[in-house]
């Protein structure tokens, strides 16, 4: 690594600290003049874990992820659109962490309570397909998770247009499974086509 670069790395490592002491402190202090789930406790606590994520520390962020969908569980109830969200959230940090099987739970959920709640051409519905469709595609269902994504690119595309950011997002994860699905395809058949080794009968011998 070059001089110039580690001292770009060390920066931002040097921001993140910073950063991190400054929520860390505010956290505190709300907590105790306003309580653990009072709205501004609750952002902060969300900010905390943004920082948390995008530093790698993905145990710690989940850990306030769970805290904070708790709370948010008791406020508004187990099925609002916004507890859905943040499961979603959490299923992708598990998924960052390669908690497979936790992330699919943890994201089946939020599909149902959004389709339940927001209906099923709402955009979060398409998010929340692309990410399943990441848990599927590393499980090796490709089909599945094709079909997935081809769901959740047809809902963004309507719900926000061809050129919005998330709808490029999706398809860059589209192109991406369409290419393993044909690689795997071609595999296959090559595989196909060897020639088998021939198997000696009883009896016979090499010459």
């Amino acid at each position: 690594m070059a001089l110039g670069e580690l001292a770009v790395l060390r920066q931002r490592q040097e921001n993140f600290d910073a950063a991190g002491k400054h929520l860390t402190d505010a956290l505190e202090y709300q907590q105790t003049i306003l309580g653990p789930e009072h709205p501004s406790t609750l952002a902060t606590l969300s900010n905390l874990i943004t920082l948390q994520l995008e530093a790698g520390e993905t145990s710690a962020a989940i850990q306030n992820f769970e805290a904070v969908l708790r709370a948010k569980e008791r406020l508004l109830g187990p099925d609002h659109p916004d507890v859905a969200l943040l499961v979603n959230n959490l299923g992708e940090a598990y998924l960052q962490q390669g908690e497979l099987n936790t992330s699919e739970n943890l994201l089946m959920r939020a599909l149902d309570i959004t389709v339940r709640q927001l209906g099923p051409e709402h955009p979060r519905v398409g998010i929340v397909l692309n990410n399943l469709a990441q848990i599927w595609q590393l499980k090796g269902n490709r089909g599945e998770a094709l079909s997935l994504l081809e769901r959740a690119v047809s809902i963004l595309e309507y719900a926000l247009g061809p050129e919005h950011p998330e709808v490029k997002r999706v398809l860059d994860n589209l192109a991406h499974i369409q290419q393993d699905v044909i690689q795997s395809k071609d595999t296959g058949a090559d595989r196909a086509r060897a020639p088998r080794p021939e198997a000696n009968t009883p009896g016979s011998t090499d010459t």
